[in-house]
């Protein structure tokens, strides 16, 4: 009877610790009533609260668990068209949202946010390069016949949307040098941080405030500045990490008298999704000889859950919750998924493969065959 009491009193002082710490308010034309606004987390992609527009106005009153400033949708959804507001937010703001209608969201105003205007600054300066690359986009998408020549036109190393694309890597690193020291800013150089060399990324991580240092973004700055992920002939970095009984385990305790293959992937990753058939193949045709580590690289605990339904009851199934923010993430250096690492039996790494085709599953086999 004791232990009931206390668990109801743990559960009553948990629900008021988490009581609403977000607010936002939006005035906008053009969007129908009963449109459907939803606040969503991008790293794990839970809804933290939704409402409906009236008379072009809507509410919502939230709970943020994040402490730190983070990235969120606004997802507008009504019977023609769903729209995204990007926003970087933290807890205990009262933000105001004006003007985002039809001609969302080039007029947008937002107040009462710290950290969105800094990202809107950035959208305005990439805009006229969205544009542009939109249009040759949807221009390359009509041509019917597309032979190597016309690809060549587009996707060439000379070729259009190739050349917006340099130029949009070119205006993000002139913007992260002048803002890496707030949070949208380092939010970004976390991201885009191969294009700056390992003494450019030291730099400024030391001329960070101890704010920003002991921020997730500077930590993985501070990881990316001295880490080029391993190479060939490298040992495995070990981690901890949570398997699919919620234990703590450490990759080392996978690694023994067998190949390991350690896949980063996710649920919201069709190239992930299409791996596991052929992974799984290698698995049981090499049952004895191959261990299989699959880390999934999202915070989302319902796409964990989903890779948890596939037969591979032989597999081993890792999460962290941080997601891509965590030291796992940059300390294997991943830049996209999948990515699969095959360790020989003393650890030491004898593949790296980005991406999974037909030729994937051919040159994991040659290595483990012998």
């Amino acid at each position: 009877m004791k232990k009931q009491v206390l668990v109801i009193l743990i559960s009553i002082f948990f629900i008021s610790c988490q009581k609403e710490n977000i607010s936002i308010q939006g005035k906008f034309k053009g969007i129908e009533n009963n449109a459907e606004i939803t606040l969503i987390d991008i790293s794990s992609k839970e809804k933290i609260a939704s409402s409906a527009a009236t008379n072009g106005y809507f509410e919502l009153n939230g709970y943020l668990k994040d402490s730190v400033p983070s990235l969120y949708w606004l997802q507008i959804k009504t019977k023609e068209s769903t729209k995204i507001l990007n926003l970087m937010l933290q807890p205990n703001e009262n933000i105001s949202i004006d003007n985002i209608g039809n001609d969302y969201p080039k007029n947008l105003k937002i107040s009462g946010s710290k950290h969105s205007s800094e990202f809107y600054e950035y959208y305005k300066l990439m805009e006229p390069l969205d544009n542009e690359r939109e249009l040759a986009t949807a221009k390359f998408s009509k041509i019917e016949d597309k032979t190597p020549q016309i690809d060549s036109i587009y996707w060439g190393k000379n070729g259009l949307i190739t050349l917006i694309d340099k130029k949009y890597e070119e205006q993000t690193k002139s913007f992260i040098a002048k803002n890496y020291d707030t949070y949208f800013g380092l939010s970004t150089l976390s991201r885009y941080y191969k294009n700056f060399s390992k003494d450019e990324l030291k730099l400024m991580y030391s001329n960070l405030s101890k704010e920003l240092k002991n921020s997730r973004y500077g930590q993985l700055v501070k990881i990316y500045s001295t880490n080029s992920g391993l190479v060939i002939g490298n040992k495995y970095v070990d981690f901890e990490a949570i398997n699919e009984n919620d234990e703590k385990i450490k990759f080392s305790d996978c690694i023994g008298s067998h190949f390991t293959l350690l896949n980063f992937s996710t649920y919201h990753c069709v190239p992930s999704m299409k791996s596991f058939e052929e992974i799984s193949a290698l698995s049981k045709k090499y049952n004895s000889k191959l261990k299989i580590v699959n880390y999934y690289v999202d915070a989302d605990i319902n796409g964990f859950e989903s890779f948890l339904k596939s037969d591979n009851e032989n597999w081993n199934f890792l999460r962290n919750i941080e997601g891509r923010f965590s030291s796992v993430y940059a300390l294997y250096n991943i830049t996209s998924t999948p990515t699969i690492f095959l360790f020989d039996k003393k650890g030491i790494l004898i593949k790296k493969l980005i991406g999974f085709d037909a030729k994937t599953k051919l040159e994991i086999e040659k290595k483990i065959s012998y």
